[in-house]
């Protein structure tokens, strides 16, 4: 990983921000992950689509043990009687819990929507979180009260994030970040045992000996009548500053008086708190920012403030009770001012810089598969011909503003000598192709049959070959199918933490969302899940066909 390695003193220098080009999303996953281990700061990775994100999310397993926080977005129109799913708000929750609270350094991946709604105070946060710990005395009167600070609902039965019910000397919580909820047992204010249990079941999974319950929701209703009476206060002065009708406002204040949440409060934040924070604050000082795509951030989050102004602008045409836009999301101007005040670090998916343009020599852009257009694979004949693997026909050099764009990076001493607006270029491919060419040969050769000619050719070539599979059956399962074919295989039991060169192909029970090949660094990444699908690789069995003579029913059975 020589070259990737050379990126990793550039992101921890000043100035402007630094631009990189040509590396595949999944493939920005193990720089991040690389970047993470190597100078132990904060990483945050913005996307521009949830989908996006989540992906991100779960390739970042395969390349590190670090903590990996993904920060979900709500998904639902702004200023409209929606509210989100609990468990995603749970979620959310927990992410800034952890970011703010752990020491350790940690990857919080989140998509630039999600990044923009604004959320509770910090000190509310960390303020109503509570210790448990198996073994203490804790008044259960005083813990129920905390709960419900801390936006619990009392249930009698848990079954979502977010609620605790109580019978006789057990309390069942089912606070954000956990699995399962966690079952107390009481003897007196000692609380003896704590269990994760199957909230359907209601069987024990494992027991435990401390747990963190923090706030379950942004929206907290005042505990005590002082904060109450402040609260509708809030709500009747901004009810006349922006023409609420009369019908809409006796509906808010009635609901919020005796403590009610309805579909869409969530727009009513800022009545709750005097002042609200945001994602990006509570990141650790000197953490690094990764942009995935950064034109196609920008443009999202225009598109969203643009939806956000036509919505409000229509509630407020029939005087709806409303609150204004920036005091619910974080403006364009105050996104940008948080990005400036971090080390930004800024990842293109094609081999172009952010203000130049292409090459007339370079091959069109296929927008539909998201790759330039290459020649297609030759077919496979069954004599096992030597295949050019997708990516490796690099592109001709890119042409911008400061003139041609030498293929690979360099040194870290040829970097330095560059401009701070010249991108770094990595020669990154997908397996498009690859996934093309086995398609058209599986109805005659296999799945398999035609990927071992790839696989061959570059442990020829002393390549790295790793395949990521969706789980540890999976890669046993493809390890022994390789196996048969003669192939040196390695079952590696863990992420891929140090890519070294190896002789044989490294299987990993972690799921990648698509293939990449760093083709200066001869490493080659194929994802299980990308190339074959949901298709079963092992032989499947064949029902024995009824005989024509064979009567449908057997009556001497019945």
């Amino acid at each position: 990983m020589q070259k990737i390695s050379q990126l990793i003193p550039l992101l921890t220098q000043g100035g402007q921000p630094l631009s990189i080009s040509g590396l595949k999303p999944s493939a920005a996953a193990l720089l991040a992950a690389q970047a993470s281990a190597r100078i132990a700061r904060p990483l945050l990775l913005v996307t521009a689509t949830e989908s996006q994100a989540g992906q991100l999310a779960q390739d970042l397993a395969l390349f590190t043990t670090a903590p990996v926080h993904y920060y979900p977005g709500y998904e639902i129109p702004p200023y409209t009687p929606l509210s989100p799913d609990p468990q995603t708000t749970a979620q959310r929750l927990s992410a800034l819990y952890k970011i703010k609270t752990g020491g350790a350094p940690y990857l919080m991946v989140a998509s630039c929507e999600a990044l923009l709604r604004k959320v509770l105070p910090d000190a509310k946060l960390t303020g109503l979180a509570e210790l448990i710990i198996s073994g203490e005395e804790i008044d259960q009167e005083e813990l129920a009260r905390r709960l419900i600070e801390a936006g619990y609902e009392s249930m009698s039965l848990v079954q979502n994030a977010g609620e605790f019910s109580r019978r006789g000397g057990i309390m069942d919580i089912f606070p954000p970040g956990f699995d399962y909820p966690i079952r107390l047992d009481f003897f007196g204010d000692l609380v003896e045992t704590m269990r994760l249990f199957d909230p359907i079941s209601q069987r024990s999974i494992q027991e435990i000996t401390e747990a963190e319950i923090i706030p379950v929701s942004d929206v907290l209703f005042p505990p005590d009548d002082e904060g109450r009476a402040l609260l509708l206060d809030r709500v009747e002065r901004i009810a006349l500053e922006l023409s609420w009708s009369r019908d809409e406002k006796e509906v808010v204040m009635d609901k919020i008086s005796r403590g009610l949440k309805f579909p869409g409060i969530e727009f009513f934040l800022p009545l709750f708190h005097a002042e609200l924070s945001d994602p990006m604050a509570c990141l650790a000082p000197g953490s690094l920012v990764f942009l995935l795509d950064p034109p196609q951030i920008y443009r999202t989050i225009q598109l969203v403030w643009e939806r956000i102004e036509a919505n409000y602008q229509e509630a407020r045409a029939v005087q709806s009770a409303i609150v204004p836009p920036h005091n619910i999301f974080l403006t364009k101007e105050a996104f940008q001012k948080r990005l400036d005040g971090s080390r930004t670090v800024k990842l293109f998916d094609f081999e172009e810089v952010e203000t130049g343009e292409l090459d007339p020599s370079t091959p069109p852009f296929d927008s539909a598969q998201g790759t330039r257009d290459r020649p297609s694979t030759p077919p496979f004949d069954g004599v096992y011909p030597r295949p050019t693997p997708a990516g490796t026909e690099l592109s001709p050099p890119l042409r911008g503003a400061r003139g041609t764009i030498e293929s690979g990076i360099g040194s870290v001493g040829e970097r330095s000598r560059t401009t701070a607006e010249t991108p770094i270029v990595i020669h990154c491919g997908n397996h498009t192709l690859i996934k093309q060419h086995l398609e058209l040969q599986r109805q005659k050769f296999g799945l398999l049959a035609p990927l071992t000619v790839y696989l061959r050719d570059w442990l020829k070539d002393g390549d790295q070959v790793h395949i990521a599979c969706r789980s540890e059956r999976h890669a046993t399962q493809l390890g022994q199918m390789l196996g048969g074919h003669d192939l040196p295989i390695n079952l590696v039991d863990g992420p891929a933490l140090k890519l070294v060169p190896s002789q044989a192909i490294n299987l990993y029970p972690l799921p990648l969302s698509a293939g990449f090949d760093l083709i200066d660094e001869k490493v080659h990444f194929l994802s299980e899940v990308e190339l074959f699908g949901e298709k079963r690789l092992g032989q499947t069995r064949k029902k024995k066909a009824k005989t024509t003579n064979e009567p449908a029913v057997n009556f001497e059975e019945l």
